[in-house]
């Protein structure tokens, strides 16, 4: 990778905030890290997916399962993107598991859905369509 792109990586997505940091200011830099990922998602797949892996294991042991869902729910859509369904739907459906745990609706909602393209994507539509209507009841209560 040359030095532009390097910069160009760090730039889009801000570093892990420390272990020992608490409170508001961490909680700040994780949103900010989960912005970036979001939007470097769309635009370099590869990256988003090897930084949110690192971003999962600096996670690790932390207890952030609000954080880890949508870093899991980040993962399997990368993985959308390289037309691999089936590491999609295995992250996607521990993103479904983690958001029911915290009582995350929407985020369960948007993961469901995108779990739903990865079935469709591997010829499981009865379960594609399962996951849509599961989605969808969510964002209607």
């Amino acid at each position: 990778m040359d030095d532009t792109r390097q910069d160009e990586r760090i730039e889009a997505c801000p570093a892990p905030p420390a272990k020992a940091a608490a409170g508001l200011d961490e909680d700040a830099d994780w949103e900010a890290r989960l912005s970036a990922l979001r939007l470097l998602t769309n635009s370099d797949a590869r990256s988003a997916l090897e930084q949110a892996r690192e971003a999962l294991e600096a996670m690790r042991g932390q207890e952030r399962l609000d954080k880890e869902a949508r870093l899991l729910e980040l993962v399997g859509r990368c993985h959308l993107r390289f037309e691999q369904a089936v590491e999609a739907a295995v992250q996607l459906h521990r993103a479904v598991d983690l958001a029911q745990q915290v009582g995350r609706a929407a985020l369960e909602a948007h993961s469901l859905a995108t779990l739903g393209y990865a079935l469709a994507s591997m010829s499981a539509f009865t379960e594609s369509v399962q996951c849509h209507e599961r989605a969808l009841s969510l964002h209607i209560t």
